[in-house]
């Protein structure tokens, strides 16, 4: 989901749930996105990740402790930290040229994600949300 606010995370998931078509899972921007998004899923009445699967991005810590844990990636934030440091002395009064830094991040798989019932027995496919 594109916007950053906890709000504007909310009102997508609506959106895209209002749709014909509805997603199997969303991937959101940020942890704090992933967790409004599971709040209105919830409110829905969708089950996850038995109907929807969730997954956000940065593992903060509240991430394992949200109700289902939350699937994530786990950016390395010290080395992130060292990388921009190393690179600041080269800023220093001058433009500097873009550079890409390829950090290793970690899948976080927890209990937001997993496979939906529909794709499991497509019977189940058609049934309607309570």
């Amino acid at each position: 989901m594109g916007n950053h606010g906890l709000r504007d995370a909310e009102r997508a998931t609506r959106k895209l749930m209002e749709q014909p078509d509805r997603p199997t899972a969303i991937f959101n921007f940020s942890d704090e996105m992933a967790m409004s998004c599971l709040a209105a899923l919830h409110s829905m009445g969708y089950r996850i990740p038995d109907d929807i699967s969730v997954m956000g991005f940065d593992d903060i810590p509240y991430a394992e402790y949200c109700h289902p844990a939350l699937t994530t990636v786990s950016q390395p934030m010290a080395e992130i930290g060292i990388e921009c440091m190393e690179l600041l002395p080269q800023l220093k009064g001058k433009e500097m040229d873009a550079c890409n830094r390829i950090l290793p991040h970690r899948l976080m798989v927890r209990n937001s994600t997993g496979p939906t019932l529909s794709a499991m027995s497509p019977a189940l496919a058609g049934r309607s949300q309570s």
